[in-house]
């Protein structure tokens, strides 16, 4: 029988230990984290990129939204008021003018609100073992009602920002109603964001819309577009921004920028403050 000498154990074992720490070095950099504690904040920036553009832009979206409401407004006056009126007669299109003028006006203060604009809007998200809690603050101060998560029911309870006063619980939760036109993978095109190596991820969709404001619903109907950088080393299928299900069910995304197709020179992006979380 061959023996080895003792310097030839010493050395078997210092492999054997390198090997073992390797592994397990490797291993965890490949593991996904499943959140139960801590917290991931996102800030809301809205940036006017061009102004030119932008109010180009808004001009004629919004003039397309006043011919194609402004029969219906008129239909509706004229049944009511049992009246009858030429919808090209002057009188119309004096009413249309007014209206453009005071859409202009309208972009033109936008645009000078977001110029001067110092608010600071953050969304957070808490995980707390089989609860996750979300929430948003203006100015460090929460202005909106507390969503709280039951991970294990999938079910969701809405406190009032008191977080004494439930507006609503045991509710199903509910992923986004948009509807997704396409989804499309760029994983060669890479960045790190916060130690995670993301990748890139296109999604056009329409927003659901179920409002009030006629100026709401006539934007929505217009495709959205989210450029997402993602990664799928967090596992958890609630965010504090991205509620699709076929995004956040395969990745998780740590930056998020969204546009209008048709609006140009306009931009919100959605960034990390900080993130925490094991």
């Amino acid at each position: 029988n061959v023996k080895l000498n003792k310097n030839g154990l010493y050395k078997m074992k210092f492999v054997y230990i390198i090997c073992l720490l390797f592994s397990s070095i490797m291993f965890s950099q490949s593991k996904a984290i499943v959140p139960k504690q801590g917290a991931i904040v996102f800030k809301k920036v809205d940036t006017i990129t061009d102004v030119e553009k932008y109010k180009k832009s808004m001009v004629k979206l919004t003039s397309k939204m006043i011919d194609a409401q402004m029969k219906n407004i008129i239909e509706r006056e004229l049944v009511e008021n049992q009246m009858q009126l030429n919808t090209d007669s002057t009188q119309i299109n004096e009413m249309k003018q007014v209206m453009k003028n005071m859409i202009e006006e309208s972009v033109m203060q936008d645009i000078d609100n977001k110029a001067i604009d110092n608010k600071d809007i953050k969304y957070h998200q808490l995980f707390k073992n089989q609860l996750v809690v979300k929430f948003q603050t203006l100015n460090d101060v929460i202005f909106e009602n507390y969503n709280v998560i039951n991970i294990q029911k999938n079910t969701s309870k809405t406190l009032e920002s008191d977080s004494i006063t439930i507006v609503s619980e045991n509710i199903e939760y509910q992923y986004s109603k948009n509807e997704v036109l396409e989804i499309k993978e760029f994983k060669n095109e890479t960045k790190k964001i916060n130690g995670f190596k993301c990748f890139k991820v296109i999604m056009l969709f329409k927003p659901y819309y179920n409002e009030e404001d006629e100026f709401e619903n006539f934007i929505n109907q217009y495709v959205h577009k989210r450029e997402l950088w993602v990664t799928d080393k967090i596992k958890c299928s609630y965010h504090p921004i991205e509620n699709q299900k076929e995004i956040i069910t395969k990745y998780y995304p740590l930056e998020i920028t969204e546009s209008i197709v048709g609006i140009e020179g306009q931009l919100v992006n959605f960034s990390i403050v900080s993130l925490s979380i094991n």
